[in-house]
């Protein structure tokens, strides 16, 4: 009990105090309404708490007191019974006091409930606002960008600055293209130049090198042949085969010793000079090649009938 009293006696030193600080001194503590609230209910469950209690121990001690006056030979007082009814009016005290202070914590609570509702209300219609809004911003999206792509198609027809543009850059791979044929057929130009050149020096360097093989033929005296003495073979007929067979090969040499000279005595003329930077300017020819039929036709068969019995005089062997 008295421990019941001296936390009512310190709850409302408190509640003055804290009155007395919020009325004359202008002090507001910076609470929200959700912990103010929080607060009051804390301190009503504890009271409620502490009145239960009370009572139950109220009615342990009555019910003790009963059964002994029932049971036993004592007898009851008047002043356990007055000590008891002082005590059941002050736990009666507490209990009106804490109906009278609930209708305030019912209200605050209310007021907090209604503002939540409110809250949770404004925030399921920001929600579905939100989303619709959202898909209206989208669906106007759309159609703006169809009308933006009907307007780049008309724009494409009617810009003449686009047209313009348009022809400069036609324009511009019309001369990038006239320019790499120009280039391709430069190149090709060089080419067949650079190849002409290297035939000119190779047809040059073919004639250089036939008359070189000239000269050397001219230098080198003609083989000997040998004397008959040597020939090989038993029988008139072979000998006369190897003799018949000497003098065409003298024939023949005599003959491309007089070709050589004549070809000779034709290179040193200016016909062949002119020829020779004729033959600079232009596709090297192959080199001619005298058959033994044009050697012929070159002269007469007096010529030629003189030209065998020189020759046939010349390995003949000497009379006695």
């Amino acid at each position: 009990m008295n421990t019941q009293a001296s936390r009512d006696i310190l709850s409302d030193a408190f509640d003055r105090v804290h009155q007395y600080i919020t009325d004359y001194l202008g002090a507001t503590p910076h609470r929200s309404p959700a912990h103010v609230n929080n607060t009051l209910k804390s301190e009503h469950i504890n009271q409620v708490a502490n009145l239960q209690k009370s009572l139950q121990i109220f009615e342990e001690n009555v019910e003790e007191v009963r059964h002994l006056v029932l049971n036993t030979n004592r007898k009851l007082r008047m002043s356990e019974v007055e000590a008891f009814t002082e005590t059941l009016t002050r736990i009666g005290r507490n209990a009106a006091k804490l109906k009278t202070q609930f209708p305030t914590l019912q209200y605050e609570l209310q007021k907090q409930i209604k503002t939540n509702m409110e809250r949770i209300v404004c925030e399921e219609k920001f929600i579905k606002e939100e989303t619709a809004q959202i898909d209206q911003c989208l669906r106007r999206c759309k159609t703006l960008a169809n009308m933006m792509v009907t307007m780049k198609k008309l724009a494409m027809v009617q810009d003449p600055s686009l047209n313009v543009s348009k022809i400069e850059k036609n324009n511009n791979n019309r001369t990038l293209f006239t320019l790499k044929e120009n280039d391709s057929t430069n190149s090709s130009i060089k080419f067949m130049q650079n190849n002409q050149i290297n035939g000119c020096n190779d047809g040059i360097n073919m004639q250089q090198q036939t008359v070189n093989e000239k000269l050397n033929k001219q230098i080198l005296p003609p083989l000997i042949p040998p004397p008959p003495i040597y020939y090989e073979g038993t029988s008139t007929r072979n000998s006369k085969r190897n003799a018949d067979a000497n003098v065409l090969d003298t024939i023949l040499d005599e003959l491309t010793n007089t070709v050589q000279r004549d070809m000779r005595s034709k290179s040193k003329s200016p016909s062949s000079t002119m020829s020779l930077s004729n033959a600079r300017n232009s596709p090297p020819k192959p080199p001619e090649r005298h058959s033994t039929i044009d050697v012929r036709n070159r002269f007469t068969s007096s010529e030629i009938h003189e030209m065998q019995r020189r020759a046939i005089e010349s390995v003949s062997p000497i009379p006695g």
